[in-house]
């Protein structure tokens, strides 16, 4: 039974729609929308820093955060994806912090997710191949020399498992939406760490964010840059397509 709703549990994980988040009509200063084939996204300029960014999220709680960072002043600085903030706002205006998952606490969460994808799939098989065998037992059963199929059982089970992780498509599209003007640096497996741009290099990849529920009507992002923080303010849900 247990199993069985943790499966369920995966499913609609896996089902839960993906949306993108529009910027908000009004601002901070240094901030403005532009557009690229057709879809909007958020710029911000601060102390030799151009930083593009773009948000969206999957059911009310996987948001992602796609930056796209490059260094256009005389300086060297640090790129510092733990320490950005993220807010979001309820309908009547209250506001709560969002957790920032590093890039090691994504990749723990989706090794720890993987092994109970794992251990439900090797559940579901001994569960198949217990049912299978009291069928070749029970004396309504004809004898026609009937051979059961353990490995195929075993890889259908797995097939039908969700496969619950980070949705690399998205992250490749969001990316690519920032339009970078020079070729940026990206990490193997998307997300974003701490890193030295010098200038005229580029950076760009995601932080992967806990959102709560009750306080997606509007939301602000903060990325420190150089003493300051470049802003951005959403606003609006919208399916991609």
């Amino acid at each position: 039974m247990r199993t069985s709703f943790f499966f369920l549990l995966l499913l609609l994980a896996s089902c839960a729609p993906y949306y993108r988040y529009q910027p908000a009509a009004e601002q901070p200063d240094l901030t403005s929308t532009y557009y690229h084939h057709g879809l909007p996204t958020l710029r911000s300029q601060l102390n030799g820093a151009d930083i593009s960014a773009d948000l969206s999220i999957r059911g009310n709680r996987n948001m992602t955060l796609s930056l796209f960072v490059q260094n256009a002043g005389l300086q060297a600085f640090d790129v510092l994806p733990e320490d950005i903030k993220v807010t979001g706002y309820d309908a009547a205006g209250n506001k709560m912090s969002f957790q920032v998952l590093t890039a090691e606490q994504v990749i723990r969460r989706k090794r720890n997710r993987n092994l109970a994808i794992a251990g439900v799939a090797v559940a579901a098989t001994v569960a198949t191949v217990a049912v299978a065998a009291n069928n070749l037992d029970s004396p309504n059963v004809p004898d026609n020399d009937y051979q059961y199929n353990y490995e195929a059982d075993f890889w259908y089970s797995m097939a039908t498992i969700p496969a619950v992780v980070l949705e690399t498509s998205a992250i490749v599209a969001a990316t690519q939406q920032l339009a970078p003007p020079v070729a940026p640096f990206r990490s193997s497996d998307g997300l974003l760490r701490r890193h030295t741009l010098y200038p005229d290099e580029a950076l760009e990849g995601i932080i992967k964010i806990r959102a709560r529920p009750d306080h997606l009507s509007k939301i602000e992002v903060e990325v420190p840059v150089e003493g300051g923080y470049a802003q951005f303010t959403f606003d609006r849900r919208k399916k991609p397509f």
